[in-house]
Parts: structure tokens; C-alpha cells; sequence
């Protein structure tokens, strides 16, 4: 950052041209930094590049249907095929077996 902030104050100073000559760099790198440069270091700094959004990512009432429809079928699948019963069922067998 040091580096750019350096090629800003020269090309002020100086010209273009010449702090990509003594830069060794091209002019359009400096347009560019001269753009981004508002006196100090830090608006230099790389900004990130990743998206805020994704323009494909679901709804958060989307989501909650597709887990509650997923829970349906997978428990389902547990109580009637691998004879699952839970804890309050097996409870309430068990009263029941006692009367």
C-alpha cells in the first residue's frame, strides 16, 4: 500500500507518464490507483471482489419448507419401514400394555 501511496503522490507531483516510468508500471494501473486515491493509505486498499447476494440462494420461508417437507419424508421412512417408535410412543406403549 505504501507502494501505491508513493505512485499517487508522484504522479500528482509529477505527471503520469513519468511515475509509471520511474514506477515501473503502466499508465492505466496509475489512472486507476489515482481514481481510488483520496489522500491516504487505506482507500488504496484491495476491496473484495466476492458478490453480497447470490442471485440463485433461497428464501428463508423457501428453506423452511424444503426441511419440513425433508423431515416428513425421512421420518416417515424411520417409523414405518425400520419400525422406529420415539420415546414418547414407546411410553405410551407401555401404559398401555399395563392396563
Amino acid at each position: 500500500m505504501i507502494f501505491r501511496q508513493k505512485l499517487c503522490e508522484y504522479a500528482l507531483k509529477n505527471g503520469v507518464t513519468k511515475a509509471a516510468r520511474r514506477y515501473h508500471t503502466n499508465r492505466q494501473f496509475v489512472y486507476r490507483q489515482l481514481k481510488k486515491y483520496s489522500g491516504n493509505v487505506r482507500s488504496l486498499t484491495l476491496k473484495s471482489r466476492a458478490t453480497k447476494t447470490s442471485p440463485n440462494a433461497h428464501t428463508r420461508k423457501e428453506l423452511e419448507t424444503k426441511i419440513k417437507e425433508y423431515e416428513e419424508i425421512y421420518n416417515n421412512t424411520a417409523k414405518y419401514v425400520l419400525n422406529f417408535k420415539s420415546p414418547n410412543e414407546k411410553i405410551e406403549e407401555y401404559y398401555l400394555q399395563k392396563l
